[in-house]
């Protein structure tokens, strides 16, 4: 008898309720595309150069997203840091797609100055002899 939906106004009124919330979806679907595209190009800058993923997941995981991508490590200034530092290490630079040597330098074996003893690495004194050897 006075259910909900038994007017025309009740009717109307229920029909609004649903076009608000559907505008509302269109807006926070709206946003979060142009905010996902944003941190897609966010990831590009950082030298990533897959577009879907930090879309995909700035777009479902929301502001977690975000976190994710802001969070993710530069590569570019990472390959620009490892540049200067082979310079200014007197290497040079690598080249473009070429591999980089990365196998551990053997430390340089020390001797004691007086006996000729090879002594371990954190060794103050020789073993042999007794004397004071530089770190």
């Amino acid at each position: 008898m006075y259910g909900y939906g038994s007017s025309a106004a009740g009717g109307i009124a229920v029909l609004f309720v649903i076009l608000l919330y559907l505008a509302i979806l269109v807006a926070y679907i709206i946003i979060m595309v142009k905010l996902a595209n944003h941190m897609r190009d966010i990831a590009y800058s950082k030298g990533y150069d897959d577009r879907w993923h930090p879309w995909a997941w700035s777009f479902w995981l929301g502001i977690l997203g975000f976190i994710y991508v802001l969070a993710l490590p530069d590569l570019v200034a990472r390959k620009n840091q490892e540049t200067m530092i082979a310079l200014l290490g007197g290497n040079k630079a690598p080249a473009a797609g070429q591999p980089q040597n990365t196998a551990p330098q053997a430390p340089a074996k020390r001797v004691c100055p007086t006996c000729g003893k090879e002594l371990p690495a954190n060794a103050g004194f020789c073993s042999e002899c007794g004397t004071k050897v530089p770190m």
